[in-house]
This record gives C-alpha cells, structure tokens and sequence, in this order.
C-alpha cells in the first residue's frame, strides 16, 4: 500500500506543470572552446619598476598592418582595475577577459623574459604572439607610463614580432599606423604566459 501511495505522488510531480515563471533546471553538457583569456606580465629581478598605463589583447587582423586587431582589443584589467606597476623581480596577471583565441584550454603561450631595456616611457609597444589551437596570432599591446626600463626576451618562438610607437596610446584602438619594427628577432616583450579558459 505504501509502495502505491508513493509511486501515485511521484507520478503526479512528474506530470505537475510548472508554476508560471519557472523554468526547469536543465544540467548544462559543457561542451564548446575556451572564450576567456588572461596574460601574465613579468619584470625581471635586475632592473627597476615599470608602469603600465593600459594593457589589452585582441587578435591579429587578416589584413592591414601585421599589429592590427580583428575587432576593437579587450582591455586587460588587473583586480579590476587597468593598469599596473610592476616591480623588479615580479610578475602580474590580469583578470580573465571575454575573447576567443584559441581552441586550446590551458597555456597557449609562454616565454621566459632574461634581459631589460629602458627607455620605453611614454610609448606603445603592440606585440604579435602565435598561440596554440589557432592559425591567427593574438597581439598584446601595453601603453608605458613611467619606469620605462621593462623586460624582455630576444629570439623567443618563431612567429613573435613587436612593433612601437612613441607618444601614443592604441589599447582601445584596432586598425593603427606608423609603428616601428618589427623590433630586434622574435622579440617578447614583458609576457610570460598566455592563458585560455
């Protein structure tokens, strides 16, 4: 008897319609590519600090200039906040930004920065990294406030290319013009790691 009794209450939950302005809960598959990136920056010990006004990453444009972005870049924020200042010897990664670079989840790029050069205030320095899980390279770009003197790696993987410009700032800019470079061979600037989600 009590078997019927319960077997009658659990057939009409089953066919109870929903109260109006409900939805059922539907478990999600998962499934899809990462849409989420993230880029640590990092100072080597032996040279002093640098600030970074604004930071973004967007991904390179098929055509134009090689440091051009497919859309309008997607500024990196850092605990929410843009910008950053990074001392010697430090490392500092962004909060995740929306964009789709890679069909990869995980690190799509890395690179270990041994040397530093100052000079860079006040310029803007787009940088070119080829990333794994995708065909089109994403480009970094850091607008420098003060410090100016920021790590970078010579002959890092084939593919890097940074470009600058000086008194300028292009974060928030996709298509742009008259930067220098490609600057040194294979050059990275400042970014350790690039990560997907």
């Amino acid at each position: 008897m009590k078997l019927c009794k319960y077997l009658l209450i659990t057939l009409l939950a089953i066919a109870t319609p929903a109260p109006a302005g409900w939805l059922p809960l539907v478990k999600s598959g998962g499934g899809g590519g990462p849409t989420q990136v993230r880029v640590t920056f990092t100072q080597i010990p032996t040279v002093g600090p640098i600030t970074i006004n604004n930071a973004s990453v967007g991904i390179q444009a098929g055509s134009g200039d090689p440091y051009d972005t497919s859309a309008t870049p997607v500024e990196l924020k850092f605990a929410g906040v843009s910008g950053f200042t990074l001392a010697a010897g430090n490392s500092i990664t962004s909060d995740w930004a929306t964009l789709t670079v890679s069909s990869s989840t995980g690190s799509v790029f890395s690179a270990t920065p041994d040397a530093a050069e100052s000079g860079w205030n006040g310029y803007t320095m787009r940088a070119i990294y080829p990333v794994t899980g995708s065909a089109t390279p994403v480009v970094v770009i850091m607008d420098v406030g003060s410090g100016g003197a920021i790590s970078y790696k010579e002959g890092g993987p084939a593919g890097v290319a940074m470009y600058y410009l000086a008194a300028t700032t292009s974060y928030a800019t996709a298509d742009v013009t008259g930067y220098n470079g490609p600057y040194g061979t294979n050059r990275v600037q400042a970014v350790t790691l690039i990560e997907t989600q």
